[in-house]
């Protein structure tokens, strides 16, 4: 097993190919800003500092479902499709580690539907997953 979002398994197998590509995690921090009029906005000093806190983590990443690494493209795609439109928040785990030290919701899914056959059946697709850290 290579790691888990909610009830999402990432993992390579004999049966089984479902890995995260091309992860990506942004921070940074907030700051107390003046806006000057015809101006660039100045930072406001608080003392010390005009860093007011951080800001909420975001990782991004793209899975490929196919039927042909063993994967059900539609029934993981319906999953996703509830857990990004749901209130629910999970733990995101690779290599056996979790990533933050909080839990994640999905912001938002994009679907790229590659391959249907003449039965509708979805063969293989692409899912990009954007996550907020959610504190």
């Amino acid at each position: 097993m290579i790691g888990s979002f909610g009830s999402v398994v990432f993992q390579t197998s004999d049966r089984k190919i479902l890995t995260p590509r091309g992860i990506q995690q942004t921070t940074g921090s907030s700051w107390a800003l003046h806006n000057v009029f015809g101006g660039k906005q100045k930072l406001i000093d608080f003392g010390s500092a005009a860093q007011i806190g951080q800001t909420l983590r975001t990782i991004s990443f793209e899975i490929t479902l196919s039927a042909e690494l063993g994967v059900r493209p539609r029934k993981t795609l319906e999953q996703l499709e509830r857990m990004a439109e749901g209130r629910e928040a999970y733990l995101l785990v690779i290599g056996g580690r979790p990533i933050g030290e909080n839990p994640w919701r999905l912001v938002s899914l994009s679907e790229t539907w590659d391959t249907v056959l003449n039965r509708g059946e979805l063969v293989s697709a692409k899912a990009s997953l954007n996550l907020e850290e959610y504190v």
